[in-house]
């Protein structure tokens, strides 16, 4: 361990002495801890590295941002407090696949009288009745805006074009049960709400506020620590970014951090050729990974488990985590199945381990090897708080703090998309969680592999019968970038013109320059041999 972060102190002064220190990058992602990022930040801001970049995608980066600048504390609402909620409106998420736990505070709140309205593309089932607007993707925000006009009394006819009869219905019912709520929740996903529709929902929970409601906000970010990677992310903040300026010849050296792109970046074979043309990819985790395999240097860290962390949830609320084993090897695999070493030695085997912290710190010292975090306390109000608060009680503490004023929301217009038709022009395929099957470190897991669905793509049978194409047998999907193989499934409870693909470990889709992606009409075909 001490030769190999020897050695990649060695390599990075090299390549920073020969190119300047913006030829290195630091990536991770949201699964880091509070420790890992503040150590990720310290590091590229002592040598002048670009990042960290704690995103896969910009659109990931563009929508988390905003959240970040829009979560008051006086507005942000943990899942506990959501089940007191008369009235919750859903938008852009599917509970049960997105985030289960959320899925159970909303089945809470309906035993507890409250109604429950989702607006999403997605077929959603939820172990309750609720109201579902399978709104396109290019219809939400159109859809959002009428129902806050509606709430508001706004006289201007602001009804969306091309929608129908019993969907106008919908929302304007919906916008009298928030104008009868007494206690209204807005919920809004990241992973596919893009900045205009995280802004949208802030909007909406600042009108109820402001009309004496106590509503509350709750965003769904990606990973466990993603409200705070969208406050600390730095420059570029996501991967995707990183990989063009790796393809322009900028960046020479990546440090990638707890972070496993081939599994989430949706274009492998573009990810593939960026990290092959480094001079230097310097990997640490705790898993093993495709990344880790590629490394020129390997940094193996421990779980929280064994080192402890801190994380803040979508509410701003920061917990830790106490260490609960110190790690290291068993007597059987130390001694490979024969009898255990007869040499005598002060430590247990296998436990010179560090955590990612630890590791991201010593590169800023030339290898020393750190006593604390190095919590940068100047501009970043959640780090600032760590550093002079360093003990957090069992139940955690809620901090939110304002980014800094000079911090800017990244915003970008939403994807233009045509009307959907029977038999469409244009579809937009949109890449999806599934409870099982796609989490990074739940799909490791035997039994939870058991519980996981054959993957398939989701088509309303509308566009599928449109296109010639049956339940069941397998397609393939023409990306531009690839072909994707794969078992068709259909839904009427779903938007038309709309193609949902699980990001799925079992199911090989990474030919795609994004997560979502538009698609011509003739780029869905039956497989030849058909069958399923």
């Amino acid at each position: 361990m001490a030769d190999a972060l020897s050695d990649a102190t060695m390599r990075l002064k090299q390549i920073t002495d020969t190119h300047g220190p913006d030829a290195v990058a630091v990536a991770g992602s949201t699964r880091v801890s509070l420790e890992t990022q503040a150590a990720a930040v310290h590091l590229c801001r002592e040598m002048a590295y670009r990042g960290p970049a704690f995103w896969m995608t910009t659109d990931h980066a563009t929508s988390g941002s905003a959240a970040a600048q829009r979560l008051k504390a006086d507005m942000a609402i943990s899942l506990k407090e959501l089940e007191s909620a008369d009235g919750v409106l859903v938008i852009a998420a599917d509970p049960v696949n997105d985030a289960p736990m959320l899925e159970m505070a909303l089945r809470q709140a309906w035993r507890n009288d409250a109604w429950v309205a989702v607006f999403d593309p997605r077929p959603v089932s939820l172990s309750f009745p609720a109201e579902h607007v399978a709104a396109g993707p290019q219809d939400l925000q159109g859809y959002l805006e009428h129902v806050m006009a509606v709430f508001m009394g706004d006289r201007r006819d602001t009804t969306p074009d091309g929608i129908d009869p019993k969907t106008r219905k919908q929302l304007e019912s919906i916008a009298r049960l928030l104008n009868q709520c007494i206690r209204p929740a807005i919920v809004c996903g990241t992973d596919h709400g893009d900045a205009t529709l995280v802004n949208l929902a802030a909007d909406l929970a600042g009108a109820l506020r402001a009309t004496g409601k106590p509503s509350g906000l709750f965003y769904l970010m990606a990973g466990p620590n993603g409200l705070s990677a969208a406050m600390h992310a730095g420059e570029p903040p996501d991967l995707q970014q990183l990989l063009s300026l790796i393809e322009q010849g900028s960046i020479r050296a990546l440090v990638l951090s707890e972070s496993d792109p081939f599994l989430a970046y949706p274009n492998r074979k573009r990810l593939t050729g960026c990290l092959e043309k480094l001079d230097l990819l310097v990997v640490m985790d705790y898993l093993n990974t495709p990344a880790s395999t590629a490394a020129h240097i390997f940094l193996p860290t421990t779980t929280i488990y064994e080192s402890g962390g801190a994380y803040m949830n979508q509410e701003g609320r920061i917990q830790r985590a106490a260490p609960v084993y110190g790690g290291g090897l068993s007597v059987l695999g130390e001694a490979g199945g024969n009898h255990p070493p007869r040499v005598f030695r002060t430590d247990a085997p296998g436990t010179d381990l560090l955590p990612a912290w630890k590791i991201l710190t010593a590169l800023a010292a030339g290898g020393v090897l750190p006593e604390r975090v190095p919590w940068p306390e100047s501009d970043l109000p959640i780090f600032a708080f760590l550093a002079r608060e360093p003990d957090i009680p069992a139940e955690g503490i809620r901090v939110l703090a304002e980014r800094p004023a000079s911090g800017q929301t990244r915003t970008e217009p939403p994807v233009e998309l045509s009307e959907a038709d029977p038999a469409p022009d244009c579809l937009t395929l949109m890449t999806v969680e599934r409870t099982f099957g796609t989490e990074e470190l739940s799909c490791r897991s035997a039994p939870l592999q058991e519980l996981e669905e054959s993957p398939a793509v989701l088509m309303h049978p509308g566009d599928a019968g449109a296109m010639g194409l049956d339940e069941g047998e397998n397609v393939v999907i023409d990306t531009g970038a690839g072909e994707i193989r794969v078992r068709l499934a259909v839904s009427e409870d779903m938007a038309r013109g709309v193609v949902f693909l699980p990001r799925h470990h079992r199911l090989d889709w990474q030919y795609l320059p994004n997560l979502r992606v538009p698609l011509p009409g003739n780029s869905i075909r039956r497989a030849e041999g058909g069958g399923s």
